[in-house]
């Protein structure tokens, strides 16, 4: 008799661990291989400063002064953040201007 229980206590017991382990997150998550080896696509526009002081503008890593009333041509990568690098007129110190994506492709941004 008490191995009988003993018998369908570890069997429960080994069920319920195996349950846990078989739905259980995998340790580490593979990153696609493709995500690696991908080229990001490089986008084409113009920034056109329509205000009256110089803007600064931040694009990822680099800087750049557009005087106004001058037009900048820029080639950035998909997903590049274009920030202001110091306040001006109606825009804050790193206030976000665009995220560059593909349908931004030989348009000009106009800021005021």
């Amino acid at each position: 008799m008490k191995r009988r229980i003993l018998s369908t206590a570890v069997f429960v017991v080994t069920s319920l661990i195996s349950s846990e382990a078989v739905y259980a997150a995998p340790a580490a998550i593979p990153v696609p291989v493709h995500a690696l080896f991908s080229k990001s696509k490089l986008v084409s526009f113009s920034v056109r400063n329509d205000s009256a002081a110089p803007l600064k503008l931040k694009a990822g890593e680099s800087s750049m002064t557009i005087e106004p009333g001058k037009t900048m041509p820029m080639k950035l990568a998909e997903g590049t953040r274009v920030t202001t690098e110091e306040a001006s007129g109606s825009h804050e110190a790193g206030a976000l201007i665009a995220q560059v994506s593909s349908q931004m492709s030989g348009v000009t941004l106009s800021i005021k």
